[in-house]
């Protein structure tokens, strides 16, 4: 229904008697369908679609009340021109001269009309109106149109043809243009649009000006507020619901050179086409000095024969799944053709078919495939051969599907002090991978005459660390602002190239200034999550750190951090969200920003000596030493080597199964005050004792959280360089003896299982005390034994009736709501990440896309009142919707257990593995939980 003034008439037949109604249906500013005004609305209407400098525009103002006011031209930067004005009923015209001054697209006439009341009603009577002037822009606009073949063949070059009309005022000028080609399935997904320069800059701009009625707080006779009928003019939000995507295994996205159109403005670009099939939007945006323009058109990709392979997103070690195999014949002639498929890799299958398929038909070949042991990926190979009437009379196509184990990862580690002539035998550390999968043993032996920190193996982690929120994407690129790849491959991890290592940090730091707030600081999931005030100071810290280092930042971005570090230590108070000790909190965050800000030479001296009275006030020695370091930067030595010495000699412990919002350990705070005591130089003979300290805390953990992890690596980054004494150590693999010596810096090898399981011994040959530290990471066989520490998980299924199930058996296409039960015996754990991993026959309905079915819509949350409300209680802080699993991020408490619930689909008939749900604490990662769960799922 058009917005405007409608009239409903209702007819008695017998009497001919009418009834009607007068409505409104939605309003605009500016309505050409209807001469009704809308109470309290003026009306305004131009004479032109757009004007040209010198031009004057006439605006009807059409009041239903007759009076006095006002008439605006105003943008976002202030207004332009104004006049007062009287308006009678019938209305007037109004004269604006358009000055050649206005150039922006954010212009609005923008009146007001009051008429004075007189009697009870007090309030005058008001009417608003606003509308949008437009400028001419036309004679800037570049009038160009693609022109792309009919038919395209996949694996083969197009020529891609641009055609523009240029004007008078055009010709002569240089114009550019790129052309862009994209799977229209990927761009249905967020419903992209083709970019339009001459639409993007020429637009319509939004007024962000508010317009506050204040005689709505005055009162009237009757001692009423007085208010508005109708409410502001609110930009409709454009629903991207219903649209299916097109699934498509080969993503397409290419983008040309920019090339330059000749003097009839024109020009060519040609696309390698890759081995697609399916439809491609080809896109231009043209440019000149002062011109711009774009259009888009599409096109379909096809090869005679079309085959292409449904399969799932993943199989984990053993499954069994089946492929369906869809051959298309596009051809325009029967084909009798020779259809073979071959799995490789991690992957076993075959099949040879021979079939007859008539023109416009498709025949579906159904293929049984299964999953080896291991972590990798395989490949499915078809061969299509017999291809009548076409110069190719053979296709070829490969898919490939990742293969994953069924179950999380375990990490074993051995540590053992080597005096003369001590040894260490299999027997000391075969245990750590006898129930591991052998395919996916990755071994790290580290032999140093210095206490170990392991800091290679706390890198290899964060690498291979696959969440990300702020502080995890800080800490997983850390290491690389201070490492080259020929240093981490002397370290024994395998890592890419230094250039591509440098965009992986370019890519890092921009992730990270897409979580910053307006207000310079850092949410903890994006930017549209509550502010993380010591995860700020750390990433703040880092983004200088990594501008040190050469990589760039933006300046604004930058200031913007350090002013909301300002406001930290300047404020006496902030919301700190949950703390156990706001007190601890408080002094953390402001002692940590202290220390960023001092590096900078921007912090307070009188703020930081306000700071150092509340010292007591600390949990963890971290805080003391960063204020310390703090104000020795800023000069005052004294209360700097007050607190620096008391950080080192500091022995509380803090609780680890205590939030404190600093995401900090014992092992966290020792291994940074080691870090900073050598990155400042200070406490040379307090260092070692701490690095045997730090070494003895490492040695009796067995998880570590990312901040751990990135602690552990920037202490262990000042040895990389360190001078080791002469040791000497034999390496006995069956029965070759090999003599390894420090060579300046510890021996590190990476090891695979059978080169692990070749080992017999490792001997000190030599006078120098050394330490061995062996660290295996591996799949295991089995599934692990449920287990809990101070939190429990358990997992239960439900039909879309709202009935409970056992999930053994599904048919594809069958959906199922899955509900995860977590709780605690603590009083609260703000950092419990769930992971639920998929079997490979289902995929998850991503709530976060307009297509998927609504999991609120099921009659299970609709019926089963319990699980509705236990949903709804759960404080979800961020939820991932993954290929392979489940992820949520979410606050439970002793009293405030959590339910979460998804939906997914069963796909792919197959029988699979069921993993197991795993919760855990973040930052305190001894703090987890592994459900039960079944064997296998069948979905046929």
């Amino acid at each position: 229904m058009e917005w405007g003034s409608y009239i409903v008439e209702v007819v008695d037949k017998d009497t001919n008697a009418i009834s009607s109604v007068r409505f409104y249906a939605g309003y605009s500013w500016q309505n050409d369908n209807t001469d009704k005004i809308r109470p309290e609305q003026v009306k305004l209407k131009l004479d032109k679609s757009s004007y040209k400098a010198g031009d004057i525009a006439k605006v009807t103002v059409e009041s239903l009340e007759s009076g006095d006011g006002y008439i605006n031209v105003e943008t976002n930067d202030g207004i332009l021109w104004w006049q007062n004005i009287h308006v009678g009923k019938n209305g007037r015209i109004i004269l604006i001269p358009v000055s050649k001054e206005w150039t922006k697209h954010d212009i609005y006439i923008n009146v007001v009309v009051i008429k004075k009341e007189s009697g009870k009603n007090l309030t005058p009577k008001r009417a608003i109106g606003f509308l949008h002037l437009p400028l001419f822009r036309d004679d800037r606009k570049i009038d160009i149109a693609l022109k792309v073949p009919e038919k395209i063949v996949p694996k083969e070059k197009v020529k891609v043809l641009l055609k523009a009309n240029l004007s008078q005022k055009q010709k002569g000028k240089k114009l550019k243009a790129i052309v862009s080609a994209a799977d229209s399935g990927i761009l249905s997904i967020t419903d992209f649009q083709t970019p339009n320069p001459f639409e993007t800059f020429f637009a319509k701009r939004e007024w962000n000006t508010d317009i506050y009625d204040v005689y709505g707080n005055l009162i009237e006779g009757n001692g009423k507020n007085a208010s508005l009928k109708f409410g502001g003019d609110a930009a409709l939000l454009k629903m991207a619901g219903g649209k299916k995507p097109l699934t498509e295994i080969l993503l397409v996205a290419m983008q040309s050179n920019s090339v330059t159109l000749n003097e009839n403005g024109e020009a060519e670009v040609e696309f390698d086409i890759p081995d697609f099939n399916g439809e491609l939007r080809f896109m231009v945006q043209a440019w000149g000095d002062e011109d711009y323009g774009g259009d888009e058109q599409k096109a379909i990709a096809a090869l005679p024969v079309v085959v292409e392979l449904n399969h799932p997103r993943f199989l984990a070690s053993s499954d069994k799944s089946t492929l369906a195999l869809d051959v298309n014949n596009l051809s325009g002639l029967e084909q009798k053709l020779k259809v073979h498929i071959s799995a490789a890799g991690y992957l076993d299958g075959f099949k040879e078919e021979q079939i007859v398929i008539s023109d416009r038909q498709r025949k579906t070949i159904y293929i049984p495939i299964s999953a080896q042991s291991g972590f990798g990926s395989g490949t499915v190979t078809v061969k299509v051969s017999g291809i009548d009437g076409q110069p190719k009379n053979i296709i070829e196509k490969k898919w490939t599907i990742g293969v994953r184990a069924p179950y999380p990862a375990n990490v074993f580690k051995l540590f053992k002090e080597l005096k003369k002539n001590d040894v260490i035998k299999p027997s000391d550390f075969e245990e750590g991978y006898k129930n591991i999968d052998e395919r996916t043993v990755d071994a790290l032996i580290t032999i140093s005459s210095i206490p170990p920190i392991n800091f290679a193996q706390a890198i290899k982690e964060l690498f291979a660390y696959p969440y990300g929120c702020v502080e995890q994407t800080t800490s997983g690129i850390y290491p690389s602002i201070y490492t080259s790849s020929e240093q981490l491959e002397a370290l024994g991890i395998k890592t890419s190239s230094n250039e591509e290592r440098k965009k992986n940090v370019e890519q890092g730091i921009k992730r990270l200034l897409g979580m910053q707030k307006t207000n310079g600081s850092f949410g903890y999931w994006g930017d549209d999550y509550s502010e993380a005030h010591w995860a700020s100071v750390y990433v703040t810290d880092f983004l200088l750190r990594a501008k040190e280092q050469g990589y760039y930042v933006p300046k604004d971005a930058l200031e913007k951090a350090i002013e909301r570090l300002q406001y930290y230590i300047n404020s006496g108070s902030v919301d700190y969200g949950y703390s156990y000790d706001f007190d601890y909190t408080n002094f953390a965050v402001k002692s940590y920003a202290a220390f960023v800000l001092a590096r900078e030479q921007k912090a307070n001296l009188g703020n930081l000596r306000r700071l150092y009275d509340l010292s007591n006030n600390t949990q963890s020695s971290l805080a003391l030493m960063q204020l310390g370091i703090a104000l020795k930067l800023m000069g005052d030595n004294e209360r700097a080597d007050n607190l620096i010495n008391k950080a080192v000699l500091f022995k509380a412990e803090r609780h680890n199964y205590y939030w404190y919002g600093d995401y900090g350990s014992n092992v966290r705070d020792k291994a940074l005050i080691l870090s900073l005591l050598y990155e400042h130089d200070l406490l040379p003979k307090s260092r070692a004792e701490i690095v045997l300290s730090l070494s003895e805390q490492i040695k009796s953990k067995s998880y570590f959280s990312t901040q751990e992890r990135n602690a552990i690596f920037l202490a262990g980054r000042h040895f990389v360089n360190a001078k080791e004494p002469s040791w000497q150590a034999i390496i006995d693999a069956n029965g070759k003896k090999e003599t390894v010596k420090p060579d300046g810096k510890p021996f590190v090898r990476e090891l695979n299982f059978t080169k692990l399981n070749s080992i017999q011994s490792i001997k000190n040959n030599g006078e120098t005390t050394i330490f061995t530290s062996i660290d295996i990471t591996g799949y295991p066989k089995s599934a692990p034994t449920p287990a809990s520490n101070n939190i429990d998980i358990s997992r239960s299924y439900y039909t879309l009736d709202g009935k409970e199930t056992v999930l053994s058996e599904l048919k594809s296409g069958d959906l199922v709501i899955v509900a995860l039960n977590v709780k605690t015996n603590l009083n609260r754990i703000s950092d419990a990440l769930v992971v639920d991993l998929l079997p490979a026959g289902l995929e998850l309905e991503n709530q976060n896309l307009g297509h998927s079915i609504n999991i609120n819509d099921s009659e299970a949350l609709k019926s089963n009142k319990d699980l509705t409300r236990q949903a709804a209680a759960t404080t979800i802080i961020h939820q991932e919707f993954r290929d392979d699993r489940y992820v949520a991020a979410i606050d439970i408490g002793r009293y405030e257990p959590a339910t979460l619930v998804y939906l997914v689909r069963a796909v792919s008939p197959g029988i699979y593995t069921v993993p197991p749900p795993y919760a855990q604490s973040m930052y305190s990662p001894e703090i987890f939980a592994i459900g039960s769960s079944i064997p296998k799922l069948t979905v046929k």
